[in-house]
């Protein structure tokens, strides 16, 4: 029997499959992203439907006592990680357009300069 939060999860995981094709159906995700956040909410998924799958995992193998310790963990895991990544993208876009700034400004005093030297 399917409880409350299992059904809330199912419809959630599937509406966010759904997202993922759209954003790859727009260009938005590349294939590589498409497919990482399908499998991504295919774990999600999985894990809605058949919760006590993780159950092994996490008393056998981790030596963890209760499954939804198991599930904040890795999903304090998986944040870090994304923070992580879109820090870099943040920091790699800063030095971009600082250079951009950068040569523009050096282009407009130049074009200054010309125009000064032109006026003489």
């Amino acid at each position: 029997m399917v409880s409350g939060i299992q059904l809330i999860g199912i419809l959630f995981g599937l509406f966010m499959i759904y997202m993922v094709y759209v954003r790859v159906k727009r260009k938005e995700f590349t294939i590589k992203e498409g497919l990482f956040w399908l499998f991504s909410w295919a774990i999600f998924l999985f894990v809605s439907i058949w919760p006590t799958s993780l159950n092994l995992i996490s008393w056998n193998v981790l030596k963890i006592g209760r499954t939804m310790d198991l599930i904040i963990i890795f999903g304090f895991i998986f944040l870090a990680a994304i923070v992580f990544y879109i820090y870099t993208l943040v920091r790699i876009n800063q030095r971009e357009i600082d250079s951009l700034i950068r040569n523009l400004a050096i282009d407009k005093a130049k074009i200054k300069k010309q125009k000064k030297e032109g006026a003489e």
